[in-house]
């Protein structure tokens, strides 16, 4: 008897196997099974229902982007070792109470992006380890007090773009871990004052573009871990002082495009940590010279589309960290330079369409750190010698759609970092040379839609480093020879590419391609001291220089230590000069005095870079037999040329 029931036991037990062996080989028929089973990837397979009999080792399961509708309860029954389960982009519209029995292991669960209405109340109960939980892009419309309430591992939520209309306050009342909730896009138009208040491990909270018109003075009261909150695209009219009291660690307030009339002065005062502050796009008239006095960590500040007329001398007077400001869409015709006194580290700043008729030098005085600079959008007609001269350190400048006409030679000649340049949208008619004069660095230039007819020859010639010409829609510009000649210059001679966009008008009127004008066989890309100019980046003002017919110009280099300072300097001369200055190195190169120099000539094509650093290095080692304390390395010397 005992021999027959061992034997049937063993039969039962094969059979077993058996059985999940052919189930296991099922799903694997239609999925990809891999490490033994263990992560079955069934997406995107055009499955309609779940397949029955998952092995029961199986770690991770994909299901994402099929036309399942429905989960059975017993479809992820004692997958005990399932740690990921992704159902994104199906079908479904309900979740059962318990659909989810007996999976202990589970720590991520995706169930974005289907039709989900209704979530049972004990639908997630027996998930005692779960981490993440993505119910976005549903259409949730409501989220009972006890979903969630036995997700005692639970650190992050994303319940975003659902149809959900009420937060109930003991929601996440039991979530003992949360740190992350995403309610965006839905149609909440409250927030309780309890609804956070147990749940003080948060750290992040999302609730834009929902339908808040008011915020509870106590609804953050206890969540000092928090460091984001985004309260942006609602209609909140207002802000009380006590909204953000205790908060202490938050880095990011976001409340754009919203209603809010005023801020008190005391609104802010608790975010000593406070990084990052939104509020453009409201109905804001004043901000008071007070309101950020509290803010002395604030990097990013954004006040644009607001209804203010006036910044006051020491609104931003402790903003020292400072680097983002924008001011954009706000009614500032008279702004004064004094308003950025303190922003030394401020390297972003945006004034478009504040109404700005003319820029006076001394608005940027302060910003010698500035890199990007935005005025699109302005009313300026002509832009003069001085206007940038406090900003050395510029590498973008924005200057589309306003009414230029007028660019004043030798207007760049400051900001010689400048890498960007855009001036589209305006009506510049004619190009002359000396405009972009002493822009070594300059890459790109824009000048698009700006109605230019005509450039001078030799316009484009002070930009060693530009790689992108745009000229599109100056549908009257007429076509020359110049711009067709520095492409296959710089092509066949550098060694570089540029890219030049738009059309011109021939003799005929006809509109082609700027690079596809023919008719320049007998020209000359340098003429006079036009050589010159491409290698030292300048216009040659020198009579002796631009007048000369027989001497050919050359460009001129000269490195010097004069009381322990380096010095590097471009120059266009003759050939003539220049020779008759390098003999001299015999004197000046070579023994010490108290202006020691040495030169350095070049012609043609030894002025491209690699040729003149050569040189460079050797006149520079001259100088330093001469200066030995200087310690100058090869990077050094390609930053000077």
């Amino acid at each position: 008897m005992f021999q027959q029931l061992k034997l049937t036991f063993a039969l039962i037990l094969s059979m077993s196997f058996c059985l999940e062996s052919n189930a296991a080989s099922d799903i694997c028929s239609t999925c990809s099974c891999r490490n033994s089973e263990t992560n079955i990837d069934c997406s995107y397979r055009n499955l309609f229902s779940i397949p029955q009999q998952i092995p029961l080792n199986v770690e991770v399961l994909d299901f994402r982007g099929n036309y399942i509708t429905e989960i059975q309860v017993e479809a992820f029954r004692n997958l005990t070792n399932l740690t990921s389960l992704d159902l994104e982009s199906n079908r479904v519209n309900e979740i059962k109470a318990e659909t989810f029995q007996n999976l202990p292991s589970l720590k991520t669960l995706y169930l974005q992006y289907n039709t989900i209405v209704k979530i049972a109340v004990r639908a997630f109960d027996e998930l005692p380890s779960l981490r993440t939980l993505f119910l976005s892009g549903n259409k949730i419309t409501e989220i009972n007090a006890d979903t969630f309430r036995n997700l005692f591992s639970l650190a992050y939520i994303y319940t975003g773009h659902n149809n959900i209309r009420e937060v109930k306050a003991d929601t996440f009342q039991n979530l003992s871990s949360l740190t992350y909730i995403s309610l965006s896009s839905n149609y909440i138009q409250e927030i309780k004052a309890d609804t956070f208040r147990k749940v003080t491990t948060l750290t992040y909270i999302d609730l834009s573009d929902n339908n808040i018109t008011d915020i509870e003075a106590d609804t953050f009261r206890d969540l000092s871990s928090l460091t984001h909150l985004y309260l942006r695209t609602n209609g909140i009219t207002e802000i009380k002082p006590d909204t953000f009291q205790n908060l202490s660690n938050l880095k990011e307030l976001y409340l754009s495009s919203n209603k809010i009339k005023e801020i008190e002065v005391n609104t802010f005062r608790d975010l000593s940590s406070l990084k990052h502050l939104s509020l453009s796009s409201n109905e804001i008239t004043e901000i008071q010279v007070d309101t950020f006095q509290n803010l002395s960590n604030l990097t990013k500040l954004f006040l644009s589309s607001l209804e203010i007329k006036e910044i006051k001398a020491g609104t931003f007077r402790k903003q020292s960290s400072l680097t983002d400001l924008n001011l954009s869409g706000n009614d500032l015709k008279k702004i004064e330079g004094e308003i950025f006194r303190n922003l030394s580290s401020l390297t972003t700043l945006d004034l478009g369409t504040i109404g700005l008729k003319n820029i006076k030098p001394e608005l940027f005085q302060y910003l010698s750190s500035l890199k990007s600079l935005y005025l699109r959008g302005n009313n300026l007609t002509n832009i003069q010698r001085d206007d940038f001269k406090y900003l050395p350190n510029l590498e973008k400048l924005y200057l589309e759609k306003n009414k230029i006409e007028n660019i004043q030679e030798g207007t760049f000649e400051a900001v010689t970092s400048l890498k960007n340049l855009y001036l589209s949208d305006n009506n510049i008619t004619y190009i002359q040379r000396g405009i972009f004069e002493n822009l070594p660095n300059l890459q790109r230039l824009v000048l698009r839609n700006s109605g230019i007819k005509n450039y001078e020859d030799g316009a484009f010639l002070f930009l060693p480093s530009v790689n992108y010409i745009d000229l599109g829609n100056n549908k009257d510009m007429m076509c020359e020879c110049h711009l067709p000649a520095i492409l296959n210059y710089t092509k066949t001679i550098l060694k570089k590419n540029v890219y030049i966009l738009g059309d011109c008008r021939t003799d005929l009127g006809e509109l082609i391609r700027i690079m596809k004008y023919m008719q320049c066989q007998n020209y000359s890309l340098f003429q006079r001291n036009l050589q010159c100019e491409t290698c030292s980046g300048m216009k040659c003002k020198d009579p002796k220089v631009t007048n000369c017919t027989a001497d050919e110009p050359v460009c001129e280099s000269k490195l010097s230590i004069n009381d322990g300072t380096v010095k590097f300097e471009k120059s266009c001369s003759t050939y003539r000069e220049c020779l008759e200055a390098m003999r001299n190195n015999t004197f000046t190169c070579n023994k010490w005095t108290s202006d020691v120099s040495c030169v350095v000539c070049c012609t043609g094509n030894l002025c491209s870079k690699n040729d003149l650093i050569v040189n460079a290095e050797g006149a520079l080692t001259k100088l330093l037999k001469v200066h030995r304390n200087r310690c100058i390395s090869k990077q050094k010397i390609l930053t000077w040329l």
